[in-house]
């Protein structure tokens, strides 16, 4: 560990960049997993400088790498997107969740987390006060996790808009109907 130098990990980075393809988003994970393993390892005394210090900016400098800016969807593009997914027979199943994320700027997390009680229909409001993630666990099994917000702010009351109230319901009807069809044990396709 301690032969390893600023130019080792600038070549390393670079190698992944012309030989694998490596885009500006996945160097990114690679400098983040070893910045901190480095970091660590001064810490620890076993190496006095972290090689990884500064490496990241080095490649954004000489490849011209800039984030993309986010924009929000226009109007525009956010009825053309609906529209879109309303008349695909391929997507149309997710017209409630795109209505739902579109009308909410809710993270997808924050979406699928949602349990109903989390929606208040009298009162027109949404209560975000956990996440769903999928994560792999140290044994290698992938499950789904509640999390809380990282941040007190992420706790929030959203106003639910015409279109996203009429979304909920329609999916609200859809999974009354199903858990009543499964528990019926009912119509179910034999040969």
């Amino acid at each position: 560990m301690g032969k390893i130098k600023y130019s080792d990990v600038k070549s390393f980075y670079n190698s992944l960049i012309k030989e694998k393809g490596f885009k500006p988003n996945s160097m990114e994970i690679i400098n983040t997993i070893l910045h901190p393993v480095f970091t660590l390892a001064v810490r620890d005394g076993y190496i006095r400088n972290n090689p990884t210090d500064g490496a990241m900016a080095g490649i954004k400098k000489s490849h011209n790498w800039e984030k993309p800016k986010r924009h929000a969807l226009t109007i525009e593009e956010q009825t053309a997107f609906i529209d879109y997914v309303d008349k695909s027979p391929i997507y149309n199943h997710w017209l409630p969740i795109f209505t739902v994320l579109l009308g909410t700027g809710c993270r997808v997390g924050e979406i699928i987390g949602l349990t109903w009680n989390d929606i208040d229909f009298e009162n027109g409001i949404i209560s975000i006060n956990h996440n769903l993630i999928y994560r792999q666990q140290d044994n290698g099994a992938c499950e789904f996790h509640i999390t809380t917000p990282k941040t007190s702010v992420g706790t929030r009351i959203i106003p639910m808009l015409s279109e996203v109230r009429k979304a909920l319901l329609q999916e609200r009807k859809k999974q009354m109907w199903l858990f009543s069809f499964i528990q019926n044990y009912t119509n179910f396709y034999t040969k």
